[in-house]
């Protein structure tokens, strides 16, 4: 086993998210009655011994996060929510962050470039 040279932040949908996602068709699926999502993990810088102060560690990466989050869910930007600053992406998000990252599997490490759209 070995470490990961990044840190985790997990990131699951609060009920701002939950009802703007509802909102949006009024026939189609429903957070919370048809599905609830696992939330998604995204791999940061590592941290410094012991700075667990998640504002500084997320903010930097919020939008990416954010524009991430919302796009999943539905992609028509028109349709995003136009207040999207770090004290607002907070109400809508319940966020974790995990200092140390194991790979349980070994071997090489593969990374692909991911775009939404």
């Amino acid at each position: 086993m070995r470490r990961v040279k990044r840190a985790a932040v997990n990131i699951k949908p609060r009920q701002p998210y939950i009802d703007w996602a509802n909102s949006l068709e009024p026939d189609g699926v429903k957070i919370g009655v048809d599905f609830m999502p696992e939330g998604r993990v995204y791999l940061v810088e590592d941290l410094s011994e012991g700075l667990l102060d998640v504002p500084a560690v997320v903010e930097p990466y919020y939008e990416q996060i954010w524009e991430e989050e919302l796009g999943a869910w539905h992609r028509q930007e028109a349709n995003w929510p136009r207040r999207r600053d770090f004290t607002t992406f907070q109400a809508w998000f319940e966020i974790e962050l995990h200092s140390l990252v194991l790979d349980l599997k070994g071997g090489w490490l593969w990374t692909e470039r991911y775009e939404r759209y």
